[in-house]
């Protein structure tokens, strides 16, 4: 603050001014028109060449079921000119549908890099969000069956069946597999193979051994290289607790 000859106080312009150029801080862009929802041909609407999201036919597939299962939520992002900014996948989702027009929103005052920053933001931003797994393994079991009341998969949330299985598993008090289970009289008997026996099966073999010793893997082997391994490490360690999942 200085004093002025009148000896009142008034705001420094210098510091005004540092404050509105601090780093990280953004304003209003003023200039950005009231925007309005219209529905457009798709055959007036532009792709971008610049625009550096990728999708596969297999998420337009998914954002597809999901326009026809919940209608077309989100309208696409278009330059005055019809190019669009944000909304590719859903904008190939309707050609695939055979959709004749489809939701848009003009943004119209926006510089082109302001049109080129957005439509990177609009994807990266989004990604930046996570899940609350433990919430999630609730939430998808329960909406499963009541999907299913509806006459919709649960494949239309766009996870994978392995991804939900793994899910609720992850937080289920017991996820041991009743098929594992071990019978205490079985401990009684007398073992049929023990640690290191070897069993020929025809061309097969079956070592009874430790698959993380390198002796036993070169014994069951025989110098032979495999064509394919299943592996599961870490092993004896319930998946829930392992560090780095989620």
């Amino acid at each position: 603050m200085r004093n002025n000859s009148r000896g009142r106080c008034r705001p420094d312009r210098r510091q005004a001014s540092q404050a509105q150029t601090m780093p990280g801080t953004c304003r209003p862009h003023s200039e950005l028109k009231a925007t309005t929802v219209q529905a457009l041909s798709l055959d007036q609407i532009k792709v971008d060449r610049r625009n550096a999201r990728t999708h596969s036919a297999k998420q337009i597939r998914q954002i597809a079921d999901s326009i026809a299962a919940f209608g077309f939520t989100n309208p696409l992002l278009l330059t005055e000119n019809g190019t669009l900014i944000a909304g590719e996948g859903r904008y190939r989702a309707a050609q695939l549908l055979g959709l004749a027009k489809v939701p848009v929103i003009v943004l119209a005052g926006l510089s082109p890099a302001r049109q080129r920053a957005l439509a990177i933001a609009d994807n990266k931003i989004a990604e930046n969000a996570g899940w609350d797994r433990e919430r999630l393994a609730i939430e998808i079991p329960e909406l499963t069956g009541l999907l299913e009341t509806e006459g919709l998969d649960v494949s239309v949330l766009g996870f994978e069946a392995v991804e939900i299985d793994q899910l609720v598993t992850d937080f289920e008090e017991n996820a041991a597999d009743p098929q594992d289970r071990i019978e205490s009289t079985w401990l009684k008997n007398t073992a049929v193979s023990k640690p290191g026996d070897l069993w020929v099966l025809g061309n097969h073999k079956l070592l009874c051994g430790d698959a993380r010793s390198a002796a036993d893997i070169a014994r069951l082997m025989a110098h032979c290289r495999a064509e394919m391994a299943f592996l599961d490490p870490p092993y004896n360690v319930r998946i829930g607790g392992v560090v780095g999942r989620g």
